[in-house]
């Protein structure tokens, strides 16, 4: 149904489905290899831009609490593939207070007879939501398993990446003061001042690299989600140093809506490439008191219910 460089379900496009609206795919800075104790300097760009991104770092009350559940839909095309489901809770890492923030991704029915996906990830923040503390992965897709972790050392400021499936272990490399995985950067950036205009870069990891996500907000706007009608803000990576498909894509694009209100929703992530538009779109959200914001209401905001 979908032959050659067309299927939306070969591994590299469901795996990029999967990191949803939190993968920007940015260029990365590479370090040299690193031993446990004293992993190599870290490149000056990225101290730089840690540095300046202190003067954003989040004041409470965050858009977000604990108890909240963001449902997605996952598409290719006109087809939709699969769903995901991000929560937030108040958790702990070695003893200490820590966000936990869960994405779990799996196909549909449909998607399943191509290309079966069962993925969860877990992210653990500080709880100024400076930087992360922890990332572990576990991906089943095409009957391929693999679990990764990313140990982060603060006392060093490194970052460590180990493969659990083939127990292979990476050495460590220099990461600066704030820095996110792909999932603890999505909240960070809800917290954001989104201003028409304004243009940042965060530091992100892989547990491989650092990696610096640059992104510019581009305009405000109203817009209909299947979770209903909201004021948006329309933020858009930078593609330029893309590799990949976005590389062979004249008029590549990325487009992250979020919502233009206290609590900075992550409504809908497009990306436009020259094999077809991936999507994914918040369905419904379940806030800590239960509130449930329902689909195709026109002002989600004035209609709750029970968690179902």
């Amino acid at each position: 149904m979908f032959p050659g460089r067309l299927n939306p379900f070969t591994p590299q496009k469901l795996s990029g489905l999967w990191g949803l609206f939190v993968c920007l795919l940015a260029p990365q800075v590479r370090a040299q290899d690193a031993d446990p104790v004293n992993p190599p300097p870290l490149a000056a760009e990225a101290a730089e831009v840690s540095t300046e991104l202190e003067a954003l770092l989040p004041q409470p009350p965050f858009p977000f609490k604990a108890g909240e559940e963001l449902h997605y839909k996952i598409g290719w095309g006109i087809f939709a593939v699969g769903t995901a489901i991000i929560t937030v809770e108040e958790g702990d890492w070695e003893s200490a207070p820590a966000w936990k923030f869960t994405m779990r991704a799996r196909t549909n029915g449909f998607a399943d007879k191509f290309y079966k996906v069962r993925n969860e990830a877990v992210s653990y923040a500080d709880p100024d939501l400076t930087h992360s503390l922890h990332y572990i992965s576990s991906q089943n897709e095409g009957g391929n398993e693999k679990k990764t972790v990313f140990h982060f050392d603060w006392e060093h400021d490194a970052v460590r990446y180990q493969n659990l499936t083939d127990n292979t272990l990476r050495d460590w490399v220099a990461v600066p003061e704030h820095i996110y995985d792909v999932i603890s950067l999505t909240f960070f950036l809800r917290t954001l001042p989104l201003e028409v205009g304004n243009e940042m870069t965060v530091p992100t990891t892989n547990g491989k690299e650092v990696m610096l996500s640059s992104v510019e907000v581009v305009k405000k706007e109203e817009k209909k989600f299947r979770a209903g009608r909201f004021d948006t803000v329309l933020v858009e990576p930078n593609v330029k140093d893309l590799g990949g498909v976005f590389k062979k894509s004249k008029d590549a694009a990325i487009h992250f809506w979020f919502s233009d209100d206290n609590h900075r929703f992550p409504l809908r992530m497009e990306s436009e490439v020259a094999v077809g538009s991936f999507w994914v779109e918040l369905e419904k959200v379940v806030l800590p008191n239960d509130e449930v914001i329902e689909t195709e209401t026109e002002d989600p905001r004035l209609r709750a219910g029970r968690r179902r």
